[in-house]
């Protein structure tokens, strides 16, 4: 089973302002039950965009009292006290 992660500041992961304005949700993350069991708290949020018309999404996580971020495919820890 999948299970969607929930978007959070904000609603749409693209928009286009004009003449008339135009709002989607281009991104949507899934992850499975037992990645859901493993990364507690997993979150996806939608960051401030710079030059786009979409919008960056930093998709964060714990695993084992450790907090992660997940960015362009790639991995870090962070160690949290």
């Amino acid at each position: 089973m999948q299970l969607e992660i929930p978007l959070g500041n904000g609603k749409f992961t693209w928009s286009q302002e004009g003449a008339s304005i135009a709002r989607s949700v281009l991104d949507r993350f899934f992850i499975n039950e037992a990645c859901d069991d493993e990364f507690e708290n997993t979150r996806a949020s939608r960051q401030a965009r710079l030059f786009s018309d979409h919008f960056p999404i930093l998709v964060e996580y714990k695993e084992h009292g450790l907090t992660g971020v997940l960015k362009a495919g790639q991995v870090m820890y962070l160690v949290t006290s």
